[in-house]
């Protein structure tokens, strides 16, 4: 026996119709700036502490990018901690956000692919790591783009 849908009785409609009977008066837009600068700490602050990491453990990460036989190493893995350090500042207080977002996919981009190579690791536990961390790369890319839709200035911004 199959059950009808009623969105009403969703716990989220539930409490939402409470709220109504209680008095309160609910209105999310009161409350989406807010929202929106509390995403944009988390996403930006993300990156600026991977920024960070870049420089405070830059042998170590120096280290795993030449065994990927990337040349260069340790110039880009400075290169892409000032990437990933100025595109999430830059996504966390709203400035020159076009910019920060071409720096955050600037890195994701290659980083993905070059280092998170999942498909070529033979034992069971680093494929597992490295696809985890292409997957999760693959979800702030994604996240990334669809910022650059998101009409400027953005609230709470410069």
């Amino acid at each position: 026996m199959c059950r009808k849908f009623r969105a009403d009785k969703l716990p989220a409609s539930w409490a939402a119709g409470m709220a109504r009977e209680l008095g309160a008066d609910v209105n999310l837009n009161d409350y989406w700036p807010y929202l929106f600068l509390l995403g944009r700490v988390l996403y930006g602050g993300f990156f600026i502490l991977g920024g960070l990491n870049h420089f405070q453990h830059l042998g170590m990460m120096s280290g795993f990018t030449a065994s990927k036989g990337v040349p260069g190493a340790k110039a880009l893995v400075i290169f892409s901690g000032l990437l990933i350090l100025v595109g999430g500042l830059s996504v966390t207080v709203g400035w020159h956000v076009r910019i920060g977002l071409a720096c955050i996919v600037l890195f994701l981009v290659p980083v993905t692919f070059l280092m998170h190579n999942y498909w070529v690791e033979t034992d069971m536990m680093p494929r597992i790591n490295q696809r985890v961390n292409f997957q999760k790369n693959i979800a702030l890319l994604g996240a990334a783009l669809m910022m650059l839709a998101i009409p400027r200035p953005w609230m709470l911004g410069f």
